[in-house]
């Protein structure tokens, strides 16, 4: 069994070195050309010496989902581990998820996001809400109803991370071209009638952004590359509902059983009322107005 492991980077120059020294195995490093030199020198240094077989990919410019796509035309190997440039890992992580798709017969798999924010902030306690009260428990459920047999089309269908993302590689086909990746490649998936997994015991870290400008800009990207999609797939499959109404109807209860203190529940109220902001922001900005979304790097959630 051979695995291939892609980080996916574009602009993290300052970082990217940071999530290599995580690994403790070769990997596949897909970066785009201006950077490339930059990694080069360093995995060279006696540092990095064991990673002297990385082999770096450098894509076109045409964007991520297409880097993606000619990645999985030049490996050969039987599974690829797919994990953002942003992220610190456990040195067990890779071993874990193929085992977890391998154990259950799976064509994709997702691992547990847990931010390295301190709860103790505002912008802190939002990363583990959402993060963990959230989208690490839609995941868990969703994987119940799966092992349960009872996961369907007319289930909610809630996506693998970007963050971490396993795929058995003679099931990917090529991924239409979207803002959100990590949708589009789990729909594509599951529309051809493939479960996705989650393995709770591969966990990946990473950072928040700490000010709400890039928070905004992060959000613009996840909920608006949705928002965006659906107006898209307008007379096609859509399995994705997510909606401001969805979001309250599935979460406000786990969402307060998750605070802890007083201070707790004045920051998760600060959180409902910024979702209920930037839902009916980018609805207009979308939907009303008609407006592309543009990617926007989020310099503070670089590690």
């Amino acid at each position: 069994m051979e695995i291939t492991v892609a980080i996916i980077s574009k602009d993290d120059r300052y970082t990217l070195e940071k999530c290599v020294v995580s690994f403790n195995k070769a990997v596949a490093l897909l970066k785009s050309n201006q950077n490339v030199n930059r990694i080069r020198k360093i995995l060279v240094t006696p540092k990095y010496k064991k990673f002297s077989n990385l082999e770096i990919f450098t894509d076109k410019g045409n964007g991520k989902i297409n880097a993606i796509n000619d990645l999985f035309k030049k490996i050969n190997s039987d599974y690829t581990v797919l994990i953002d440039g942003d992220t610190l890992i456990d040195q067990n992580l890779f071993n874990n998820i193929v085992n977890y798709i391998i154990k259950n017969d799976l064509s994709i798999a997702t691992g547990k996001i847990l931010p390295l924010n301190s709860r103790d902030t505002l912008y802190g306690f939002w990363a583990w809400e959402l993060f963990d009260a959230n989208a690490n428990r839609l995941r868990r459920n969703q994987e119940k109803l799966r092992i349960n047999g009872i996961l369907n089309h007319s289930n909610k269908f809630f996506p693998a991370s970007g963050y971490i993302m396993a795929i058995r590689n003679r099931d990917y086909m090529p991924i239409k071209s979207s803002i959100i990746e990590d949708s589009e490649i789990s729909k594509n998936f599951f529309n051809r009638g493939f479960m996705i997994g989650y393995d709770e015991t591969s966990i990946c870290y990473v950072k928040f952004p700490t000010n709400l400008a890039d928070i905004i800009k992060q959000k613009k990207r996840t909920i608006g590359g949705n928002i965006k999609e659906d107006i898209k797939g307008k007379g096609e499959e859509k399995i994705s509902k997510r909606n401001f109404a969805q979001e309250i109807i599935d979460g406000i209860i786990p969402t307060i059983m998750y605070v802890r203190s007083i201070k707790e529940f004045f920051y998760l109220i600060l959180l409902l009322l910024f979702r209920l902001y930037i839902w009916i922001y980018l609805f207009i900005y979308l939907k009303v107005l008609r407006n592309n979304l543009k990617w926007e790097t989020v310099k503070s959630s670089k590690l």
